[in-house]
């Protein structure tokens, strides 16, 4: 058996053909929008990390006039298993902007921070969640909305107030 031994022409073409394989950038994938990686279970924030994000955007309303954030809590009411729990969180991280953070707000609750978003919208981004998860084969999670801001604070009281909603006040948010 002989053995070719590669020229020098050779090996140009491969270390050029090998540059431009790693050059090309990879094709965009239908599922993932353009400009920004999808999101996965691991990129869910740890409840340290989801403590900071509120304490950051509650300070960034403090500051903006008007400005509006919603934390919505989604969990399963009794036992849950994990393959609801993962259903779950990764319905939400589909269902997210660029500028939202979502992550486990304790070990009950996936928490999704929603800044410059008004209570009705961020009210109907729960339900669609809520929904999807019932509609995929599990448990329709419990929802408690918690909202800050986004009305401009009179001179008299210069704290914005936050306002709670839970699936529980709204009686057409029940499964049924």
């Amino acid at each position: 058996m002989m053995l070719h031994r590669p020229t020098t022409d050779s090996l140009r073409a491969r270390s050029a053909a090998q540059a431009a394989q790693v050059a090309a950038p990879a094709p965009a994938s239908k599922h993932a929008p353009r400009g920004r990686a999808k999101r996965t279970l691991r990129s869910l924030l740890t409840p340290a990390q989801m403590n900071a994000a509120i304490l950051r955007e509650s300070a960034r309303v403090d500051r903006k006039s008007g400005a509006a954030l919603v934390l919505v809590l989604l969990r399963f009411t009794g036992r849950c298993t994990a393959p609801s729990a993962m259903r779950l969180a990764k319905t939400v991280l589909d269902r997210l902007r660029v500028t939202d953070d979502a992550g486990w707000f304790d070990a009950q609750h996936v928490g999704v921070l929603l800044p410059e978003t008004a209570p009705a919208g961020a009210w109907r981004f729960a339900q669609q969640v809520c929904d999807r998860v019932a509609k995929r084969g599990g448990v329709r999670p419990h929802l408690t909305m918690y909202s800050y801001g986004g009305d401009p604070v009179s001179e008299a009281d210069e704290t914005p107030k936050v306002t709670r909603q839970t699936d529980e006040m709204v009686p057409e948010a029940k499964a049924g």
